[in-house]
């Protein structure tokens, strides 16, 4: 398996909450665009994006809420003002990120590369670590920090994730595993 993939992604996944922390620090963002979740729509405001690469293996994490996201890097914990958030780790080999569709993928299945995790948590269910995405696909175009991510994300009992968010992402320190 992909260590580098997978510590992050599980780390990104138990480590969603929704309180604050002393240690962290509230960053301001410019992300545009709205998404539909299980039918409702949200809009997204604000953005976090960390990379690291490691031995041919690249791996990143996008972090996209309608208000205030605070990070402590050094507990690596994400932490959300507003009513969801969503985390979505990438994979990929080599060296740096690629614009292009990545395959969501499960915990325990093979990651192969072009893969994602996707993590939605609003404030019933953040301190569970969010719902992992089961399917569907992530189209991300961009580089630096401006992204544009296509969302058509499906979760059990057939909801969905779908939708467009834009803009200048704030960057963060992910270190490595």
């Amino acid at each position: 398996m992909k260590k580098i993939f997978l510590a992050i992604s599980i780390l990104s996944t138990l480590l969603i909450t929704s309180c604050g922390s002393d240690d962290t620090v509230e960053i301001e963002l410019g992300l545009s665009g709205t998404l539909t979740y299980s039918g409702t729509e949200i809009s997204a405001s604000d953005g976090l994006f960390g990379e690291v690469a490691d031995g041919g293996e690249y791996a990143a994490s996008f972090f996209i809420s309608n208000a205030p996201i605070t990070f402590n890097a050094e507990s690596n914990q994400a932490n959300f003002q507003g009513e969801y958030l969503i985390n979505i780790v990438i994979y990929r080999e080599g060296d740096a990120f690629a614009s292009g569709n990545y395959n969501v993928a499960t915990l325990g299945s093979p990651v192969e590369d072009k893969s994602a995790f996707v993590v939605y948590a609003d404030l019933d269910n953040a301190s569970s670590g969010g719902i992992l995405a089961i399917g569907g696909t992530i189209n991300i175009q961009g580089s630096g920090n401006n992204f544009t991510l296509t969302l058509a994300v499906d979760f059990e009992n057939d909801v969905e994730l779908v939708g467009n968010v834009a803009g200048e992402f704030e960057r963060i320190e992910i270190p490595a595993q």
